[in-house]
């Protein structure tokens, strides 16, 4: 019999170091992309994307990963199945891009730059590829192909990359961003295909099934609520403050979005993979929380405690001036990101134990609240309207988490107890930023910016080894049981 907890292990491991060198190329690549277009495009073209992206991306991301995970939860491989299901999607997701095509040409009507009247309906176009890559994306999750997962988004980085800055750089730079999804839509659609080796009949008919239906709406709205908040905020920001003010939202969210991406997102998806295999077992299930939870805020906490402290530096060194900005963009979602152990596995905690009606009810809260905060401090300015996602993170903190707590029989102390030496380590980090900056306050930017990145870094990882060393061992244990149980931690205490 395997042992569940080499195969946690296995598993986390597997997806965290295929990560890596996804966080190594794709979305270091995007980011890199993003700070070059900032010197090509103005503002207002990143916020007419983010305008599009505000409904085009419910079908794009969340239909499609609402999808996948009710087929992770309903656990059924036969390549019948697969079909059955890709005929089922294809036919709403034709009723789909239908809607959001017509939605993107009265959107675009209200345009007065001609050159920008084409950009969101063309941008539809990226829906088309995504019905046909989702039933193999289920397969390379349901075999935990985290290679294979990681190699397709590169590749799509990549191309889509290549494709935005030909563009760029050509007579005609307003479509960048649009040739960029495009090209990783549909190069994304045709590698997961090959990969999985399933590539979807057109010409059978599809086979109605309402239980899949049914249970895939079910978990989109609740997906398509989990992220309204911030739709919702990009529509205030946009109606209130205008397209310029929404491109510097856009820009700094996407770089925040891709640290997500890296470092949160494969954790979250594990949830869905692991928790339905396991959920006779109260034990496995809490193991699988504690090692999860503790894993995020290990990576998280000083992750956006740094970015809060050097993002004047970080601004100052990568973007243009147009996009000053943006570093109070970056610091106001850091501050989400400070609260993130405690509410980044919300969706894929409750999905993983399909919980959606209650993640709705809760997703309903959410939005309900960040829009009116958003609507009352928006005539503040940017910066106010942005931090009604302050006060979003705070209540979700209050008055969702203990709701997950007691679905998981975790108590708070124990939550507390899991995460806290990741805070203080973070603590002593930002010290040591401080304590650098004003040493190396004389220097340029960038050696500013590499010093306090260097021996913030040093700080986290020094404090936890010497003042917390049993903790960090048991999270380098989840992804590198060689290491943990190296001479480097063989003069430290056993874990109790």
């Amino acid at each position: 019999m395997t042992n569940p907890n080499r195969s946690l292990s296995t598993t986390i491991r597997s997806s965290m170091i295929w990560n890596t060198l996804e966080l190594g190329a794709s979305q270091v690549i995007t980011i890199i992309i993003y700070v070059i277009l900032t010197y090509r495009l103005p503002p207002e073209v990143f916020g007419i994307f983010a305008l599009g992206a505000i409904f085009i991306d419910f079908l794009y991301v969340q239909a499609q990963t609402a999808a996948i995970d009710v087929m992770l939860v309903q656990s059924d491989s036969r390549k019948s199945r697969l079909q059955q299901v890709f005929g089922n999607l294809l036919t709403m997701y034709a009723l789909g891009f239908a809607l959001v095509l017509g939605i993107a040409l009265l959107v675009s009507l209200s345009f007065e730059t001609e050159a920008y009247k084409l950009v969101l309906p063309v941008m539809c176009l990226c829906l088309l590829p995504v019905p046909f890559q989702i039933p193999a994306l289920y397969h390379l999750n349901k075999i935990r192909d985290f290679q294979g997962t990681a190699i397709r988004n590169v590749i799509a980085a990549i191309l889509g990359s290549g494709a935005a800055l030909y563009v760029a750089f050509s007579s005609y730079p307003e479509w960048a961003l649009v040739a960029q999804r495009l090209i990783q839509s549909l190069s994304s659609m045709i590698f997961v295909c090959a990969r999985a080796r399933f590539w979807p009949k057109l010409w059978s008919v599809p086979q109605l099934d309402l239980s899949f239906l049914r249970q895939w709406c079910k978990f989109f709205f609740a997906q398509a609520l989990n992220v309204a908040q911030a739709r919702s905020l990009d529509l205030v920001i946009g109606a209130v403050l205008g397209a310029a003010a929404l491109g510097i939202v856009r820009v700094g969210m996407r770089l925040m979005d891709a640290l997500y991406a890296a470092l949160g997102a494969p954790l979250g998806k594990l949830w869905v993979i692991l928790v339905p295999e396991n959920k006779q077992s109260d034990t496995e299930i809490k193991h699988i929380f504690a090692s999860l939870t503790t894993l995020l805020a290990l990576l998280l906490l000083p992750t956006f405690l740094g970015l809060f402290l050097v993002a004047e530096d970080f601004v100052a060194v990568a973007l243009s001036d147009e996009f000053a900005q943006v570093s109070y963009v970056i610091q106001v979602l850091a501050i989400v990101g400070m609260v993130a152990p405690f509410v980044y596995f919300r969706h894929s905690a409750l999905t993983s134990i399909n919980r959606a009606g209650t993640l709705i009810k809760l997703s309903i809260l959410d939005i309900t609240f960040v829009t009116v905060c958003a609507l009352v401090l928006s005539q503040y300015g940017l910066i106010a309207a942005l931090s009604a996602l302050i006060l979003g993170a705070l209540f979700r903190l209050f008055v969702t988490v203990p709701i997950i707590l007691k679905a998981f029989g975790i108590s708070w102390s124990v939550m507390i107890g899991l995460i806290y030496p990741a805070y203080l380590a973070a603590a002593f980090m930002a010290l040591c930023v401080l304590v650098t900056g004003v040493i190396v306050q004389a220097q340029s930017a960038h050696v500013i910016l590499f010093a306090k990145v260097l021996f913030g870094a040093l700080g986290y990882g020094l404090y936890l080894y010497f003042v917390h060393p049993n903790w960090l061992q048991s999270q380098i244990e989840i992804v590198f049981p060689k290491i943990s149980k190296s001479r480097l931690f063989m003069n430290k205490r056993p874990q109790t």
